[in-house]
């Protein structure tokens, strides 16, 4: 029975909100200037709020046969929903989960360089889409791989609108675009001067404009050098070589599950054939005197950061495709400066 002082209300449900509950409540805080410090999450909400703060928290539980059983099936269910979002047909649903479910080999997906999952949750998927010109694997010096910087982007973007009910409408309009260029236009035309990013210096907000910002100097890079090549009748090669890495993820893989050494450098040839160019590893320095080649080196443990402290893994291939269009951009720089 003691009086305590509280600076903000979270009205947090596992169900549904009704329509206009919330806004009935927010009419009468509006007159007391209170209308900010209340917060409303919904189950949609608090699944994503799970997802990105305690993704550990589904796993909790034992299982019996009879739940197992039931996983099993909602599992089926699930990758037969995704399956026919994705576009494929019911009789060939039907038997690549026949085949997944009886065959001991596992199944090979082969990952479009246009499209991330960028948002995987237990009952939520969606598949981004980004534009054409920008899925190719150019190096940009400012963002890396424009690719993965726009789905960083808009990811970042979308964890930064959980705090800002107000100008979802306006949020909706930025996200939907799958052109980098355009995600940038509309954010400037509507997300710009809006809370939480007028004037940011710190949380999501501020993270979500840095990542915009390294993506709209990305874009101008790439576009420059799209000019470039164009202009120099080696755009159709330049993007066969980059779109050439993803199709090494298997080798490279298979190549750091028998390597030990702490630190080791690769070897990469460019075969050119008519307009087109492809990457392959090689093993044997001998193999390529005379020949267009790119070199990486690697480390076995890679240092990252997690949360502000420095922390260590296992190199993956992603890693080491990441060296590769690395240097695939400082090859295509070269080739462009000598002509």
């Amino acid at each position: 029975m003691r009086s305590i002082t509280m600076d903000r209300v979270w009205v947090v449900t596992s169900g549904r909100i009704v329509p206009g509950a919330a806004d009935s409540v927010f009419d009468g805080l509006r007159k007391r200037n209170l209308s900010k410090l209340v917060r409303f999450i919904d189950r949609v909400q608090l699944i994503d709020m799970l997802d990105q703060h305690y993704g550990e928290y589904w796993g909790q539980s034992g299982e019996t046969v009879d739940a197992l059983r039931e996983q099993k099936q909602r599992l089926v269910r699930f990758t037969r929903d995704l399956l026919h979002a994705l576009g494929a047909k019911n009789a060939d649903v039907d038997e690549a989960l026949n085949a997944v479910l009886h065959s001991y080999m596992p199944p090979a997906v082969i990952f479009p360089s246009d499209r991330s999952l960028t948002r995987l949750g237990p009952y939520r998927t969606e598949i981004d889409i980004i534009a054409e010109k920008y899925s190719h694997g150019l190096y940009s010096h400012s963002c890396g791989l424009i690719r993965d910087a726009f789905f960083e982007a808009k990811q970042s973007l979308y964890y930064a609108m959980f705090d800002v009910d107000e100008i979802m409408e306006h949020y909706e309009k930025v996200i939907k675009n799958d052109d980098p260029e355009q995600l940038l236009r509309a954010f400037d035309s509507n997300l710009s001067e809006d809370y939480p990013f007028w004037r940011t210096s710190f949380g999501r907000a501020d993270e979500a404009r840095r990542n915009l910002e390294y993506l709209r100097e990305g874009v101008q890079e790439v576009n420059e050098l799209y000019d470039k090549l164009d202009t120099q009748g080696r755009l159709e090669w330049a993007l066969s070589l980059v779109d050439s890495v993803q199709a090494l993820k298997p080798e490279i893989e298979e190549f750091l599950l028998h390597f030990d050494q702490d630190e080791f450098l690769l070897t990469w040839q460019i075969e050119t054939k008519k307009k087109c160019a492809t990457l392959r590893l090689v093993y044997g320095k001998s193999d390529v005197r005379g020949k267009e080649v790119v070199e990486t080196k690697h480390k076995r443990v890679v240092e990252f950061y997690q949360y502000r402290s420095k922390a260590t893994r296992e190199i993956t291939a992603k890693d080491v495709m990441a060296e590769i269009h690395k240097a695939l951009r400082e090859y295509i720089d070269r080739m462009i400066a000598s002509n």
